[in-house]
């Protein structure tokens, strides 16, 4: 894991590079915390967001992008690696 991690870590900080603040904050809240009840105050404040409505408009940017999916009530990182590597920065 550590391995693949390192050998990604540059793309994945290009990946990441053209995020808005606002969506970098939900997606690391997503790797973090999980993404069911994203539009919870608890997610909210956890992710330091401001409101439900900013992070709709976060993570539905981050599922345009093909970072994120939603499945059965929970926004998921596509690539495993990411998340993890997201978990570590």
């Amino acid at each position: 894991m550590q391995l693949v991690l390192k050998q990604e870590s540059s793309a994945f900080e290009i990946q990441t590079e053209n995020l808005s603040k606002y969506q970098m904050k939900a997606l690391l809240a997503v790797a973090r915390f999980g993404g069911k009840h994203v539009f919870s105050a608890d997610f909210i404040e956890r992710a330091g967001l401001s409101s439900a409505p900013t992070v709709k408009r976060a993570l539905g940017t981050l599922v345009e992008r093909g970072v994120l999916y939603y499945h059965e009530k929970e926004y998921k990182i596509f690539n495993p690696f990411l998340r993890e590597w997201l978990t570590r920065i």
